[in-house]
């Protein structure tokens, strides 16, 4: 009978001195054992109130209550849920959680602040449940709760109250999207979720706007005229994390091009095109090259030439020059071989150049190279309706270059070879 006694007092005073409050990186817990028909003693109340004061915002990610005769114990993994009971608790305010898990959890700031699960839907009703989830170590009696066994004058028991919380976000990735752009293009930026993010922020650079999605890992933009940086930010109470993404904005090609002209049937003309990095021009009939900057036109029929012509990122800008055909009847014919001589060439590139059947008083001689530069140009004046000069290219290098011959009434080009 005495060993009996003495093995009581043991466990007594093993259940009585028993008690923690734990608050390590991750966990706040509240844990204390309790003896069955005994008053919890007043530094129990003291340790609940301690652990309470604990459970400021976080990223809270589970809440579990368990004991001596449940050790798995109940719990919700909803964020939003544990966050709302961590207040409650930490504010002395009511609270009544939705169904999670198949239970609701209920603080109640009543006669003793008291944390329990059951299916009563309020803080009225019966407070003795068995079996039942109770903490109460503040109530002043021997109705401290229980986990899993009666709850008011309960066994002797230890319970536990964990709150985890993780206060780093997962891994982010890359911004998904082009980062190459024209003005006012309408885009699309993506990413991936962040775990354990509780809100998203997107930043553009300076004169571009969000049409939609702000606050989520995928939004549709207008882009502005400048290029720079696009950032996505996710963040929680507890952490945040950037991830960036640089942009350029290219610029529609201001385009300078040849005026519209007008030649005689069987004439051509160059066209020039510039402002930009590729050109493209259509119809292609009629022309020496479509991508180039200065084809040679000759059409057979009056033509409108478009040329869309674009930068390095492939911003477009599109312009168009009409070539006119006049029969030019009654227009001396300069076309004509006959009235044309160029000698010699070959030649080393010092040649005369002699004009014949001329009705206008001024002529303009244009010479390029291959790639459209304009290595001679001059107006010479005519006598007796005709023309005789001695052109000097020999600074230049030999190759095929383009004698373009204008007069107020026609324009025609004559090849020139140097050798």
């Amino acid at each position: 009978m005495k060993k009996l006694l003495s093995l009581c007092f043991t466990l007594a005073a093993m259940y009585a001195n028993i008690s923690s409050v734990v608050n390590a990186q991750g966990i706040i817990m509240y844990s204390d054992s309790f003896l069955q028909g005994q008053t919890a003693a007043p530094q129990k109340c003291t340790d609940w109130n301690t652990f309470k004061s604990q459970l400021t915002p976080k990223c809270y990610t589970k809440v579990t209550i368990k004991g001596t005769y449940d050790n798995v114990g109940k719990f919700t993994t909803d964020p939003v849920i544990i966050a709302a009971i961590a207040n409650a608790l930490n504010t002395n305010t009511t609270y009544i959680s939705p169904s999670t898990n198949g239970n609701v959890w209920h603080y109640c700031n009543i006669s003793s602040t008291q944390i329990w699960i059951n299916p009563v839907s309020s803080c009225s009703g019966s407070n003795c449940p068995n079996p039942g989830y109770i903490i109460r170590p503040c109530i002043g009696n021997s109705n401290w709760g229980g986990i899993n066994t009666a709850t008011c004058n309960g066994l002797n028991q230890r319970m536990t109250l964990i709150f985890e919380y993780d206060s780093t976000l997962g891994n982010t990735t890359n911004i998904i999207g082009t980062d190459s752009i024209c003005p006012g293009d309408t885009v699309a930026y993506s990413t991936t979720w962040v775990t354990g993010a509780s809100s998203y922020t997107w930043t553009l650079p300076s004169g571009w706007n969000i049409i939609s999605g702000q606050g989520t890992t995928s939004i549709f933009a207008l882009a502005g005229s400048n290029g720079g940086t696009i950032s996505f930010q996710a963040k929680n109470l507890c952490d945040s994390t950037t991830i960036t993404k640089s942009v350029f904005v290219g610029a529609y090609p201001i385009i300078t091009l040849t005026d519209d002209t007008t030649i005689c049937i069987g004439q051509s003309v160059q066209l020039t095109a510039s402002g930009g990095n590729f050109y493209s021009w259509n119809p292609s009939l009629g022309l020496s090259c479509t991508n180039c900057p200065n084809p040679v036109a000759n059409p057979t029929n009056t033509t409108k030439y478009f040329v869309l012509v674009s930068d390095s990122v492939g911003c477009e800008s599109l312009d168009s020059v009409t070539v006119t055909i006049d029969p030019c009847v009654g227009i001396e014919n300069l076309a004509s071989s006959k009235n044309i001589k160029i000698l010699p060439n070959p030649s080393n590139g010092k040649f005369v150049l002699q004009l014949t059947s001329l009705t206008t008083e001024e002529t303009f001689i244009e010479i390029s190279d291959i790639n459209g530069k304009i290595v001679f140009k001059e107006k010479f004046a005519s006598e007796n309706n005709q023309l005789n000069e001695t052109i000097d290219l020999q600074n230049n290098g030999k190759g095929i270059y383009q004698m373009t011959i204008k007069n107020n009434k026609t324009t025609i080009t004559e090849k020139i070879v140097i050798q």
